[in-house]
């Protein structure tokens, strides 16, 4: 039988933290392509994201209680340029926070991160400067690039790990955060089902290292194709309402198999974006509005999903951490995401979770950090 845990905010194990709250997001520099995840152009590479079992599609809270607690270990590695210099050299007080806010958005449905420290490594001298968004429009530049790896390009983050590796500053037995001084393209970065991701310095304490971790547990973003007539979600949450591919043009639903593929994130645009889209741009135009059509973190705009239904957007589903949303605006993960986490973890599609987990008891060994919402029982 599976052992019931009581529910309590703010549950304390050993903890040397208080309580955090997320920070704003901080601003990087403006670039043309700049996104604040390259989560989709690196993803595009990997091929169709799966929908076939284990994903239940589930959105029942009762199913995702009977998930047992999982513990992963994370340590983290401060990216310097080739000289060793970093702008502003993380503390432990720096990646406890940032475990801490992932404890509070994951331990509520019995995902845990072990802290296991963190270190630093030096660029490899010489790296060469990138240009492109990604996959095949990367492009080599002449000319070198001073800061190495510290200042991380989209194109360039495979290239970091295999180095890591090479000078063994990478762990077999938990999550690999790199945090880089900047980035041209993006806040954080990551690939489906790896135990690794890549986060600028500025964002290692907010929602981002959240938003990238789900990326690597196979969430898509909540606003996936929303662009794209033929792999677009529609707004319609009846079943009963069947897609017919020869009048593409009625109203049928698709949340499972389209979008997401979650039930209960609604079909919705990229906030950041949708006012090119809106006003019949490409999706990243010059002189967009950011977040245009969005207020006090609530949707105010009103457009249609690719079959021209208006959408159904409430205030969770502009806060979810896999959307696109403004400072401040993030705050959960919905059902049935959180279901499609542990069913994720099941599947582990490469083997490179099974490597990063640990015993819960290693929940209870002295260490500075805390968990929020539930504690696993402690053996006896």
């Amino acid at each position: 039988m599976k052992t019931k845990v009581p529910m309590g905010r703010g549950m304390m194990l050993f903890f040397l933290l208080s309580c955090f709250t997320f920070g704003n997001l901080t601003s990087m520099r403006a670039q043309q392509h700049f996104e604040d995840c390259g989560a989709d152009y690196v993803n595009d590479l990997n091929g169709t994201i799966t929908v076939t079992p284990p994903y239940s599609g589930s959105i029942d809270p009762a199913y995702l209680e009977t998930f047992e607690p999982i513990v992963f270990n994370i340590f983290f590695w401060q990216v310097n340029d080739p000289n060793g210099q970093f702008d502003n050299p993380l503390t432990q007080y720096d990646v406890l926070t940032a475990v801490a806010n992932l404890n509070k958005a994951y331990n509520d449905f019995n995902v845990f991160f072990k802290y296991r420290g963190f270190d630093t490594l030096d660029s490899a001298p010489n790296q060469p400067e990138y240009t492109g968004s990604g996959g095949a429009d990367c492009q080599v530049l002449p000319q070198q690039d001073p800061e190495g790896f510290s200042d991380l390009h989209i194109c360039e983050f495979q290239y970091l790990l295999n180095y890591a590796k090479s000078i063994d500053k990478w762990k077999d037995n938990a999550f690999n955060i790199y945090v880089a001084n900047s980035s041209p393209s993006f806040r954080g970065v990551t690939t489906y089902f790896k135990s690794e991701a890549y986060i600028t310095q500025p964002n290692l304490t907010t929602p981002v290292l959240l938003h990238e971790i789900g990326h690597c547990f196979h969430l898509p973003h909540t606003f996936n194709n929303f662009d794209d007539a033929v792999t677009c979600e529609h707004v319609t949450r009846d079943p009963s309402l069947i897609c017919d591919p020869s009048h593409p043009e009625i109203p049928c639903f698709n949340a499972l198999t389209r979008g997401d593929f979650v039930l209960d994130t609604a079909a919705a645009p990229n906030f950041k974006r949708e006012w090119c889209y809106a006003n019949g741009l490409p999706i990243d135009c010059e002189g967009n509005q950011d977040y245009y059509y969005i207020n006090n973190c609530a949707y105010v705009g009103a457009s249609n999903d690719c079959q021209g239904t208006l959408y159904d957007i409430q205030p969770s589903d502009v806060q979810n951490y896999m959307a696109y949303i403004p400072d401040g605006c993030w705050n959960n993960f919905s059902i049935g995401q959180k279901i499609r986490i542990r069913e994720a973890i099941i599947r582990d599609s490469q083997g490179n979770f099974v490597p990063t987990i640990d015993a819960v008891s290693s929940l209870y060994e002295p260490y500075a950090g805390e968990y929020y919402g539930r504690a696993p029982p402690r053996s006896t």
